[in-house]
C-alpha cells in the first residue's frame, strides 16, 4: 500500500519548526488539516485553506457543495500529492509548507518520523513572530509565562494522531504500539 512521506515546515518562525511524518493515502484535505494541527498544536476549529500556487487553486472547508469550489471534506490528496511536490497550508495566520513524496506504507494511522523545533504555538500567541520571540526567551530560565508554553511531547501527539484515526492502541516502554482488532474485547462479543 503506498503513503506519503510529507515534511510540514511553520513559516516565517526561528528556530526552525518542522514535523516530518509519515501518512496514509486515500485521505481527505479535512484530515490532513487535523493531522498538521495535532503536530503543530493549531486551532481545528479554524479557517483553513490549502493552497497550490502553481496552479492558483485553493481547496478549503466550505461547510456546503459547490460546483465551483473544491470542498477538502470530499478530495482526496492522493493526486495532488501525487502532482506537486509542495503544497502551502493556512491555519488562521499560520502558514505550513507540506513537502511530500510518495511511500510505502502500509499503516491506516500517521507516524510521527522526526521533529525539529522544541515547541509549538499555543493558542494565547497572535502572530509567527511573537511565537518567535517567546521561543528565544524561553532559552532564559527566569522568565515566566503568564501561560503553559512548554516542550512538545512526542509520545502525546503521536497518541492524539492514534485517536483521530481510531486505532486501538497501548503504550509500552514509553512507545506506541498499535493492538491488532483481533486482541481486543470488542472482537470477542
Amino acid at each position: 500500500m503506498d503513503g506519503f512521506e510529507i515534511t510540514c515546515i511553520l513559516e516565517e518562525v526561528t528556530p526552525l519548526t518542522e514535523r516530518t511524518l509519515i501518512i496514509p493515502s486515500n485521505i481527505n484535505f479535512k484530515k490532513l488539516h487535523e493531522i498538521i494541527s495535532i503536530v503543530f498544536n493549531l486551532n481545528r476549529n479554524n479557517k483553513y485553506k490549502f493552497i497550490f500556487q502553481e496552479i492558483n487553486m485553493e481547496i478549503t472547508d466550505t461547510g456546503r457543495l459547490s460546483r465551483d469550489v473544491i470542498d477538502s471534506r470530499y478530495e482526496k490528496i492522493d493526486k495532488y500529492f501525487q502532482a506537486f511536490n509542495e503544497i502551502t497550508y493556512i491555519n488562521d495566520f499560520w502558514e505550513v509548507t507540506i513537502q511530500s513524496m510518495q511511500n510505502e506504507y502500509d499503516n491506516q494511522y500517521p507516524e510521527i518520523i522526526s521533529i525539529k523545533g522544541m515547541y509549538n504555538p499555543v493558542p494565547e500567541i497572535t502572530s509567527t513572530n511573537e511565537f518567535s520571540e517567546f521561543i528565544e526567551m524561553k532559552k532564559n530560565k527566569d522568565i515566566e509565562f503568564k501561560f503553559e508554553f512548554k516542550r512538545i511531547n512526542k509520545l502525546k501527539i503521536q497518541e492524539d494522531l492514534m485517536i483521530l484515526f481510531k486505532v486501538t492502541y497501548e503504550i509500552v516502554n514509553n512507545k506506541i504500539i498499535e493492538v491488532k482488532t483481533q486482541k481486543t474485547l470488542d472482537n470477542l462479543l
